[in-house]
């Protein structure tokens, strides 16, 4: 399932912000669809698994 930015940080319980940041260093992966900015849910799942065993 896709998600656009808003449910994204919705779904991760942080600030557009902070998405975009982590977008833009790698850490969350995002797909481009024309203009959007979408991000799979099991790519969200991956980066929350790898950011706490980084921890």
């Amino acid at each position: 399932m896709r998600l656009t930015c808003k449910e994204a940080a919705r779904f991760l319980k942080i600030n557009i912000v902070t998405l975009w940041s982590r977008t833009k260093d790698g850490t969350i992966p995002a797909h481009r669809q024309g203009r959007r900015v979408l991000y799979r849910e099991s790519d969200l799942l991956g980066s929350i698994k790898r950011i706490q065993t980084n921890v």
